[in-house]
């Protein structure tokens, strides 16, 4: 009687992403996670700028606006948002969604 052998390989990942900037590190005041640029929050998110935005004017996500008018994003509030923001448009190339002419 021949026996047959059966092996299960499982693969786990994870993501790690960092981000380098020169500017003032600032904590989100409702949760005292990291802020990040729109920029930053929108490739991380893999959607455009004006998607981030419109979290931010929804009230979706946590952001500070600095004195000198800089508005930072908070990561956690964006992170906790993965589904709902792969619903949402996308824009390829991290510009505005607005139509071009």
């Amino acid at each position: 009687m021949r026996r047959v052998r059966q092996t299960t390989i499982t693969v786990e990942t994870h993501e790690v992403w960092s981000i380098a900037r020169e500017h003032v590190r600032v904590r989100c005041t409702e949760c005292g996670a990291q802020m990040i640029t729109p920029e930053d929050a929108a490739t991380i998110a893999g959607t455009c700028i004006r998607t981030v935005y419109r979290l931010i004017e929804a009230g979706t996500i946590h952001y500070v606006e600095t004195p000198a008018g800089t508005v930072l994003v908070c990561v956690v509030s964006l992170l906790s948002l993965h589904d709902a923001i792969a619903i949402l448009p996308r824009n390829g190339n991290n510009q505005s969604d607005e139509p071009e002419q």
